[in-house]
């Protein structure tokens, strides 16, 4: 009874001690390593928009640091070969789309930076080869969450 008792709480203190990623609803998580957390654009179609934080300094190299190292997951989902991606970031005032390409309204527009991705192993379609997106910065990490068409 008593060693039963002993493990029965060895596990629970091994449990304790082994933590889930933080979930963002309606977003997968792609990348979770080096204190970078970045999740992937609504895996439903009616997803709610994410709660954007301002854009912290130095945004644009960190967001497009955080798609390159989303890409090869992202794309393996949609079975695509997202490696060597690359990645051109803006604000997106300077991205030629206004804030209804995102969806989620003005403000989270104006907080987010605008990415266009370049997928050379993509060849046999140039639609498929390139995406643009709205990344945005969350309590969590980043999240990609404007799929721009």
């Amino acid at each position: 009874m008593l060693m039963a008792l002993i493990a029965a709480l060895l596990t629970a203190v091994a449990a304790a001690g082994v933590r889930a990623a933080p979930v963002l609803p309606g977003h997968p998580l792609l990348v979770d390593r080096g204190g970078l957390r970045v999740y992937g654009p609504a895996d439903q179609a009616h997803s709610p928009c994410p709660h954007l934080l301002p854009l912290p300094v130095g945004a644009l190299a960190a967001v497009k640091r955080a798609v390159e190292l989303a890409e090869p997951p992202f794309e393996k989902l949609v079975h695509l070969d997202g490696f060597d991606a690359v990645v051109k970031v803006a604000p997106t005032s300077r991205s030629g789309f206004s804030y209804r390409a995102g969806g989620c309204g003005r403000l989270d527009w104006a907080r987010s930076v605008y990415a266009s991705v370049y997928l050379p192993h993509v060849t046999n379609s140039a639609s498929l080869s390139q995406h643009r997106f709205a990344v945005g910065r969350v309590r969590l990490g980043w999240v990609i969450w404007g799929y721009i068409h």
